[in-house]
């Protein structure tokens, strides 16, 4: 039996006691659409704005220019996270924040980001339209700045969603077309947080639909289990007896798509002759999928040997002793071994004192 073995090393990189550094770059926009000292003076107001509301050690406007130039790099050309990082570890910031403008017909959008330079992560971001005149933009991110730093907006983030199958390119389609694609084995998608409806499709099988609610950064894994199109046979009147055994017992049973109350193994009493399908799902076990065949008065026996689906899972920090959540779940101090995890993704944080903590998604 074939098993995995997962293997992980996280750096875990200083905090610091003393303030947290925050740069704060210049609005980026479409050439000639907002004056250069007008975009001064919106860096002004942001950095204002983040001097009275936080404790952030703010770097000024005239250090940000220097230091970035010493660099060799332009800083009036950065305005997203592919640059914006970098420009911040250039700076030896921890904190930096983005602004971008464009204009949509008649008004101008306005974009605004906070990013942490030691995880790239996105902190915080918020958006919102005004007319084009430079009193409105300024008043704009003077108000945007604000709730950005008091975190009042947030996004809803994303959700991480796992497709797992044995069948070999199954369609999928989210959200009646937003995202589609074919999975093999396993395949990871990110979708904004909330509720959404996942269609799968495979010539030969009957088609199966899903509802699946993601909260922000947290794994939720689907297993995708295809019932084969029935073969056409003659529905012979009168019921049968369908036993179902599994080795290891203990599965949940479903039966045409409905669970069953008892788990294996079972006896299912006074079911109609004809064609079945029957589906057994256990932890740590692939799900097990079969059409029987039940005959009227006698007894139809089905023994299924579940397949294994787990490892061993080994996670290490350096330095080790950090302590490790799977899942939102206290599992200890690293380094952290499981022998039997499920395979499957899993969302680990983790923490230790004096250090930045870490997030990461397994798989």
């Amino acid at each position: 039996m074939k098993r995995f073995f997962w293997t992980f090393l996280f750096l875990l990189f200083p905090s610091t006691i003393f303030a947290e550094t925050l740069a704060v770059l210049l609005c980026q926009t479409e050439e000639g659409l907002i004056k250069y000292s007008i975009k001064e003076a919106m860096q002004d107001s942001l950095i204002g704005v983040a001097g009275k509301l936080t404790d952030y050690e703010i770097m000024t406007k005239e250090n940000v220019m220097v230091i970035l130039e010493k660099k060799g790099v332009d800083p009036n050309k950065c305005g997203e996270a592919s640059c914006a990082v970098d420009y911040g570890r250039k700076l030896t910031a921890d904190k930096v924040i983005t602004c971008n403008i464009v204009k949509i017909e008649e008004e101008c959008r306005m974009y605004l980001r906070m990013y942490d330079t030691h995880t790239a992560k996105m902190i915080n971001s918020i958006e919102d339209s005004s007319s084009c005149s430079e009193s409105k933009l300024l008043n704009l991110i003077t108000s945007l700045g604000e709730k950005l730093l008091r975190g009042e907006i947030k996004g809803k983030g994303e959700g991480i969603l796992e497709l797992r199958t044995s069948i070999e390119d199954v369609r999928f389609d989210v959200d009646n077309g937003e995202i589609t694609g074919k999975v093999t084995g396993s395949r990871l998608i990110r979708l904004p947080a909330g509720r959404h409806r996942i269609k799968f499709e495979k010539e030969g099988f009957e088609p199966y639909e899903e509802e699946v609610f993601l909260e922000k950064d947290k794994p939720k894994t689907i297993d995708v289990v295809l019932s084969p199109v029935k073969p056409k046979t003659m529905v012979s009147s009168g019921v049968g007896v369908l036993h179902i055994e599994s080795i290891p017992d203990g599965a949940e049973v479903y039966i045409d798509g409905r669970k069953h109350e008892e788990k294996t193994p079972v006896d299912i009493m006074d079911i109609p002759a004809g064609t079945h399908t029957i589906v057994l799902k256990k932890p740590l076990y692939k799900p097990y999928m079969k059409n029987v065949i039940v005959n009227a008065d006698s007894i139809t026996k089905e023994i299924a040997k579940l397949e294994e689906n787990f490892g061993r899972v080994f996670i290490d920090t350096k330095p080790e002793g950090a302590n490790i959540y799977i899942d939102g779940v206290y599992k200890g101090k690293t380094p952290f071994s499981d022998e039997r995890m499920e395979a499957k993704a899993y969302k680990v944080k983790l923490q230790m004192e004096n250090y930045y903590d870490r997030e990461e998604v397994i798989s």
